[in-house]
């Protein structure tokens, strides 16, 4: 049975800690927008798709950790949008 390194371990942890993180800090903001311009609801959901679409592609491209984890961050917030 092979077992990830602590550097791997260490780096899922952080990437998870920054999408659940951020995801909840913006939740109730976008949650808070959205009700209270109501008529423009759909389009928070539009950018929201658009911004995990790009986070996601920045995620593909990104090198090092640090793009990485702000990718996170980044997908975070348009899930937080989107849901």
């Amino acid at each position: 049975m092979v077992f990830a390194r602590r550097s791997q371990r260490v780096f899922c942890a952080a990437q998870i800690w920054a999408f659940v993180n951020d995801t909840d800090m913006c939740a109730a903001i976008f949650g808070y927008l959205s009700d209270r311009y109501d008529s423009k609801r759909k389009s928070f959901m539009y950018i929201g798709l658009l911004s995990l679409a790009l986070s996601t592609i920045f995620l593909y491209v990104g090198r090092t950790i640090g793009l990485f984890i702000a990718g996170r961050i980044f997908q975070g917030a348009a899930a937080a949008m989107v849901g």
